[in-house]
């Protein structure tokens, strides 16, 4: 392994176990794929972020907020916009419905 491949390898563990988990949450940070190409010479990484099954909400600054692709752009939802995009967008799974509320 190369100093170059191994520095990456150690990016592709940090990425999710620092940045990913401090902003999205222990289960978020689980989603995304990180891959690695050799693209005319240069090292490029693609993180692949596939649909979560739960909303995921960012944390930054002192807020946590919820934030959608709307067409071609990503915007934060004030909370209203959040109860009734997720109300729409993600329906309670039968485990949710079987659970007790606490």
């Amino acid at each position: 392994m190369t100093p170059q491949s191994s520095a990456l390898v150690e990016f592709a563990i940090a990425l999710p176990l620092t940045l990913l988990v401090a902003f999205l949450g222990k289960n978020a940070a689980a989603l995304p794929r990180i891959r690695f190409a050799d693209i005319d010479g240069h090292e490029v990484c693609a993180v692949r972020c596939p649909r979560s099954p739960e909303p995921v909400f960012v944390a930054q600054g002192g807020s946590t907020d919820l934030w959608v692709r709307v067409g071609n752009s990503t915007r934060a939802f004030g909370v209203d916009e959040a109860v009734t995009y997720v109300a729409r967008h993600f329906k309670p799974s039968l485990g949710d419905l079987l659970r007790p509320r606490r």
